[in-house]
């Protein structure tokens, strides 16, 4: 099993839903190029076709080539979703957390994004923080000190590369997904969509597109 995390995030977000994970299967979590541990050279492009082909690199040097399942959330689902078109025998299951919508379905969110307002993911400064902490979480919760200084300990030195990566997606292959997505209704492996009713960024009304696209698919929201 592969995890793949959503953008600006890290291989770290899935490590509480490690634990429910029966023995048995061998699972690997992954960080993103420019997100975590992962480094590039800054002339790196960033494209979706760019991250698909590196993580099919990562793959192939580990020599996981086949009967993967695959599990993506957020941009991670969208990079999964397109991976799993492209190198089909790679694959038996993929598992999709809330991908990136197709225009239709776009948020207010997503608005606030293409228009600019890159901090509603990429915080700067303390009050910028709170403020995605705010738009982003459905329980809300008080986050002490501490825990924003870690924040950004981790995120700042990305931050740069990140804008870069985000300015990329949306000025262009955002406005094209759709192409990306059609090719889904030709796989032929089983595909579990989960969606959370109350998210703010990918709306769970898109996810009736995805389940009217894909021919073995099984639906749950929460």
């Amino acid at each position: 099993m592969i995890f793949i995390h959503g953008f600006s995030s890290n291989k770290e977000s899935w490590l509480s839903l490690l634990q429910y994970i029966p023995d048995g299967y061998h699972c690997i979590i992954i960080d993103l190029p420019r997100h975590g541990e992962t480094v590039e050279h800054k002339e790196d492009n960033h494209t979706i076709d760019t991250f698909i082909d590196k993580i099919k690199l990562f793959f192939d040097q580990m020599n996981l080539t086949k009967s993967l399942y695959i599990i993506g959330a957020s941009m991670g689902a969208t990079f999964v979703a397109i991976f799993a078109t492209k190198y089909p025998e790679y694959v038996d299951m993929i598992c999709l957390l809330a991908p990136v919508p197709v225009r239709e379905y776009e948020s207010d969110l997503i608005k606030e994004l293409c228009s600019g307002k890159h901090y509603i993911l990429l915080p700067e400064t303390s009050e910028q923080f709170y403020t995605m902490a705010e738009k982003l979480t459905v329980k809300k919760t008080n986050l002490p000190d501490v825990f924003v200084k870690k924040y950004f300990k981790s995120r700042l030195r990305l931050l740069e590369e990140q804008k870069e990566i985000l300015r990329s997606f949306l000025s262009y292959e955002y406005l094209n997904l759709e192409e990306y997505y059609e090719k889904l209704q030709n796989i032929k492996y089983p595909v579990l969509i989960i969606w959370g009713r109350q998210d703010q960024i990918c709306v769970v009304e898109s996810a009736e597109y995805f389940s009217k696209l894909i021919t073995d698919v099984e639906l749950i929201i929460f």
